[in-house]
């Protein structure tokens, strides 16, 4: 198993944002992370990358606890994220190409930008360009670049697809899906379009009031929600899109 997550609890001050969340991920496994807005999605996520410290449960990446890990270039040698706007992650300063190699000199691998640029659809041209002088779509994509240029075994992307138009969306769906199986890296998706997540979760878990109050195969949760909470969630995600299919 590449990532378990164990009874994680998180408040701020008077209010409880996770209570008691449990799931795992193995490779080549992508779990959805759904819910609405405040759910404890983001929290979530900023506790499994070690940007917060849980008040309670455990991380383990590859059976290693890292919960209270202080080694953070260990963990990030093995874990990577994918941001909603790549624009905001990359140096304006730097070009592309420098951005992409900066972890594979960091951590002393043997990859070629090159090589990265081509594998996620980029011509290695744009290895000279600034993140302004490419579109959103090729920056999210020189952004997956960097991230697996480390072969990390579990991606988080965090509404990796949001900031994007549909056509482009589904590019870069088909793009990590294919990354997630071809490379065997386990990978968390967190989104609140439910659209998206037969296209590229197995699994899924719906968290409400920092609880998980559904989970299971993508399919069976979407079609045959056990918790009233998720069929109002799916159903107002319908309204919202106007009968938008799952």
């Amino acid at each position: 198993m590449i990532l378990r997550v164990e009874n994680i609890r998180k408040r701020f001050g008077e209010k409880i944002v996770l209570d008691g969340i449990s799931f795992n991920c193995d490779a080549g496994e992508c779990l959805g992370i759904v819910g609405r807005s405040g759910c404890g999605k983001s929290t979530l996520v900023k506790i499994i990358s070690r940007f917060l410290e849980p008040d309670d449960g455990s991380i383990f990446l590859d059976d290693r606890d890292i919960t209270h890990e202080k080694n953070l270039k260990s963990i990030y040698r093995k874990l990577q994220m994918i941001f909603q706007t790549p624009e905001t992650s990359f140096n304006p300063r730097k070009t592309i190409g420098w951005s992409i190699s900066e972890p594979i000199r960091n951590f002393g691998i043997d990859a070629q930008v090159k090589d990265l640029l081509e594998e996620v659809g980029l011509d290695p041209i744009l290895a000279n360009r600034y993140p302004h002088e490419i579109s959103g779509g090729q920056c999210q994509r020189a952004a997956i670049a960097r991230a697996i240029s480390i072969s990390p075994k579990i991606l988080i992307c965090d509404e990796a697809t949001s900031a994007l138009d549909v056509t482009i969306q589904a590019q870069i769906v088909e793009l990590l899906r294919n990354l997630i199986h071809r490379k065997r890296i386990a990978c968390l998706f967190v989104t609140h379009d439910l659209a998206i997540l037969p296209r590229i979760a197995n699994r899924i878990i719906v968290l409400d009031a920092g609880k998980i109050i559904d989970q299971g195969e993508i399919r069976n949760v979407l079609d045959q929600p056990k918790s009233r909470l998720t069929q109002k969630f799916i159903e107002d995600y319908k309204i919202f899109f106007e009968g938008k299919q799952i």
